[in-house]
């Protein structure tokens, strides 16, 4: 049986401005999942976070990777991240918005995930 609270919600900042770029949320070794690809020539999902990730491996930076909350069941995890998106809005989507996640994250489990909760 897998653990119930095995996730958590990580961040990217960046290394020069020390500003939170994306917000993500999952399990094991997701964190680096996105800088590992990036840096490996393989696509990101989210190509804007993917070019930031180039960008940066290019000019020889790391981001700064972090972890904010651990041990965390899945909808903790999807509600922490959602509220953390929305707290620091999304480039291009909302005013003054730093994030470059596609989404703001889900409030609430999928309908067919509600009775884990």
């Amino acid at each position: 049986m897998k653990d119930p609270l095995r996730y958590h919600v990580y961040a990217y900042v960046c290394p020069t401005t020390f500003q939170i770029r994306y917000i993500g949320k999952g399990t094991r070794d997701r964190p680096s999942v996105h800088w590992t690809r990036a840096t490996h020539g393989r696509p990101v999902q989210n190509v804007i976070f993917g070019a930031w990730l180039v960008g940066l491996h290019e000019k020889q930076l790391k981001p700064i990777i972090l972890k904010l909350a651990d041990r965390l069941t899945e909808h903790e995890a999807l509600l922490l991240e959602a509220q953390l998106i929305l707290k620091n809005g999304i480039h291009g989507k909302d005013p003054k918005g730093k994030l470059l996640n596609r989404k703001r994250g889900e409030l609430v489990l999928p309908k067919n995930r509600r009775s884990e909760i």
